[in-house]
């Protein structure tokens, strides 16, 4: 006689955990396998230069999305998780380095900090301030200063051009994870920023600032111009009144480029088991 058994198979719900404070860290996992990692650089500022608040927007920080970063039961992970600049690139924010210097150590994912507005380069790319021109480039996917995965799971895009047009000389939009930057348009219309990149059908929605990250800040203008808007995830707007006022900083850990003259996002770290 063969009689029937009943089994119960619990499955527990992953976890997720997110690293906000800037600077250096270490996290100890308790298992031996894999993990999903979220690294995202902080955003480039909105000023590079005299030409103030109607400069370009701050591109977003480069974002790194790796689906299974192997650890070890016991072994602690450093990790360092960038600011943001006013003035210049933002800071790199890294899963297994403690310092944020690029490095190419396999192991090492660094999320490059978002380029400056004016054409800086970066994780994406700062739109181009002012005068005519190209924006700054994504040097995320392709940079040989950094890991050969932190290119591979790499994500960033360029900045947008300016017109050099009167009267109100707009600027480009800063790059973000997700789109390009905005170009400006004739003499009047600054470029919007770039929007970010959604990862809630990864880390779900609950997640800070809903999962979308790494927006690119919008271009600014002189009087009477039109400011461009803000990348969705993170990303700061510009000002359509430069010769007085600032655009809107980047989001705090979002990696969101800045709005013209102002603070850009500092990075952020989520991971997933």
């Amino acid at each position: 006689q063969v009689s029937d058994r009943q089994f119960t198979i619990l499955v527990s719900a992953p976890t997720i955990t997110e690293f906000k404070t800037a600077g250096s860290g270490a996290h100890t996992p308790s298992f031996s396998g894999t993990m999903a990692v979220l690294a995202i650089g902080a955003g480039g500022g909105g000023d590079s230069g005299p030409a103030g608040g109607h400069t370009g927007g701050g591109g977003g920080g480069g974002l790194i999305l790796n689906p299974a970063y192997s650890v070890s039961s016991g072994t602690a992970v450093p990790f360092f998780v960038g600011s943001g600049s006013n003035s210049g690139t933002g800071e790199n924010t890294q899963w297994g380095q403690n310092n944020g210097t690029a490095t190419t150590t396999a192991t090492v994912l660094t999320a490059l900090g978002g380029g400056s507005s004016g054409n800086g380069n970066g994780g994406s790319g700062g739109g181009k301030s002012h005068s005519s021109g190209a924006g700054g480039l994504t040097i995320q996917t392709n940079s040989n200063t950094i890991s050969p995965h932190s290119r591979q799971y790499g994500f960033g895009n360029n900045g947008g051009t300016a017109t050099g047009s009167s009267p109100s000389h707009p600027s480009g939009g800063g790059g973000g994870a997700g789109a390009v930057g905005g170009n400006a348009s004739g003499g009047n219309q600054a470029g919007n920023g770039g929007a970010g990149k959604d990862v809630s059908s990864t880390f779900g929605s609950g997640v800070h600032n809903s999962g979308v990250y790494a927006g690119g800040g919008g271009g600014g203008t002189h009087q009477a111009g039109h400011a461009g808007g803000a990348g969705s995830g993170g990303g700061g707007a510009g000002t359509a009144t430069g010769n007085s006022s600032i655009g809107s900083p980047g989001t705090a850990n979002t990696g969101g480029g800045a709005g013209t003259d102002a603070l850009g996002g500092s990075g952020i770290i989520i991971i997933k088991f």
